[in-house]
């Protein structure tokens, strides 16, 4: 079963990305952004497949998240999608350069989360 974790600070976002991926067979693990280390910290713990991330919090900007773990030999690997209420061309660019999957914006349903899940993971989860 691949492994999602869930990077925002929104208690409300985590909650909802974890009640569709759950319910599709992904393991979960929410992570709470409180300092770029200690997310960094659960992160290297939990060793997602695919990272789910906000692209700005008040700790932290995702980006810096994102380079940080592509320069980390335990998670160069993952694979990152952004989840953002941002609506801005010219940071979807720089993110897709940066090597991020895929950029979605919310709001968002739980089926347009999973679907773009179950593309970047190819395929549903296994149960």
């Amino acid at each position: 079963m691949a492994r999602v974790a869930v990077v925002d600070d929104s208690r409300l976002a985590r909650i909802f990305a974890e009640a569709a991926l759950r319910k599709s067979g992904y393991d979960v693990v929410l992570v709470d952004p409180s300092s770029m280390q200690t997310t960094l910290e659960a992160l290297l713990e939990a060793k997602p497949d695919l990272l789910i991330l906000d692209h700005s919090m008040p700790a932290f900007q995702g980006p810096s998240l994102v380079r940080t773990c592509f320069e980390h030999p335990v998670l160069s690997q993952i694979k990152v999608l952004i989840l953002t209420a941002l609506h801005d061309e010219a940071m979807a660019e720089r993110m897709k350069k940066l090597g991020v999957g895929e950029i979605l914006h919310k709001p968002i349903s739980h089926e347009e989360l999973v679907n773009a899940v179950n593309k970047m993971l190819k395929g549903p989860a296994e149960l």
